[in-house]
């Protein structure tokens, strides 16, 4: 009898490929409860809570799909205060992936100044500066402007990685579709959507404090009891 497993053509055998799209859907659906929600999805899975941020941050830059990888980018620029978490997560990774959440971080700083002016009517009260503790050490000129900066930055990480790919356009595009994503549901499918900011208790609880765009009220509730719009696919 052939006991043989077939791999795909990556060499990578079914059971792992199951397992890496387990662990990528998991990730995706964790980021929409989160607000984050251009990313397409690949089954029907929904998360129910949401992993501490310094689990989340490190397994996405460890995520082999850079789809979902480059989403650490739009994480932060939709809750800068998970920066905080940063010294910790990179402490736990290995030397390639350091570099990938510096090069990534340092991108979200300067999208984040570039396209302030439409993240921060999002985030309202969420809204805070990442700190820059990378782009010196990058060998980032602190005078150039910001797509000068993000083109440098893009530069460097092509030579670091030695992969040529564009990697300046691929920064602008996590945060150009989160705030597209964001300005079509604040146009929304119904007056009944609302854009809904979720935060996680000192004692572990994800909850969510939703904008109820038609009528202008504002509530927090635990995330569980929000009822969900099957047309938008947003809590209200």
């Amino acid at each position: 009898m052939n006991t043989t497993v077939r791999a795909n053509p990556k060499g990578i055998p079914p059971n792992n490929l199951e397992r890496e799209l387990l662990q990528e859907e998991r990730l995706v659906a964790e980021l929409e409860l989160l607000g984050i929600r251009y990313l397409s999805r690949l089954t029907g899975y929904r998360a129910r809570r949401v992993r501490q941020p310094q689990r989340l941050l490190a397994d996405l830059i460890r995520q082999p799909n850079s789809r979902v990888r480059v989403a650490f980018i739009s994480l932060l620029l939709s809750y800068p205060a998970y920066a905080r978490f940063i010294p910790e997560v990179l402490r736990n990774l290995a030397l390639a992936e350091q570099w990938t959440l510096k090069y990534y971080y340092t991108a979200a700083v300067f999208l984040q100044k570039k396209y302030a002016h439409k993240l921060e009517p999002f985030l309202t009260d969420r809204w805070s500066w990442l700190p820059d503790w990378f782009s010196a050490d990058l060998g980032i000129p602190g005078q150039l402007s910001f797509d000068e900066q993000l083109r440098t930055l893009g530069r460097q990480h092509r030579q670091q990685t030695g992969i040529i790919l564009n990697w300046t356009g691929t920064y602008e595009n996590a945060a150009k579709h989160l705030i597209h994503r964001w300005e079509l549901e604040k146009k929304g499918t119904s007056k009944r959507c609302s854009i809904t900011n979720f935060f996680t208790t000192p004692g572990g609880a994800l909850c969510q404090t939703g904008y109820n765009l038609s009528v202008g009220r504002k509530r927090t509730v635990p995330a569980r009891e929000s009822p969900r719009d099957s047309r938008c696919g947003l809590h209200h």
